[in-house]
């Protein structure tokens, strides 16, 4: 009976898939989220409710997370592009 493989150093690297993030990487920066860089962002009040709201109810364990999480669904869906970013919202003007 061939011995099982457990984890997966042994698939090396991720095959290309073009227009598809975290292929053609290795696959343990793949499995661990990859490399970051440091962003600053200002947020409103509601803005850290939520984030914070997201955190509590699908147990993620830090706030910055939930930010990534986001932005990996807009990345991976670009039929809500338009919608996400040409519709003005303005949740406080008068």
């Amino acid at each position: 009976m061939p011995e099982a493989k457990i984890g997966y150093s042994w698939l090396g690297k991720l095959p290309p898939v073009p227009g598809m993030p975290g292929t053609g990487v290795d696959i343990e920066e793949f499995l661990m989220g990859g490399a970051k860089e440091v962003f600053q962002v200002e947020l409103n009040p509601d803005h850290m409710q939520f984030v914070r709201s997201a955190q509590e109810k699908y147990d993620i364990g830090e706030e910055d997370k939930v930010l990534r999480i986001i932005m990996d669904y807009i990345v991976t869906t670009p039929g809500i592009h338009d919608a996400v970013f040409t519709e003005v919202r303005c949740l406080r003007c008068d």
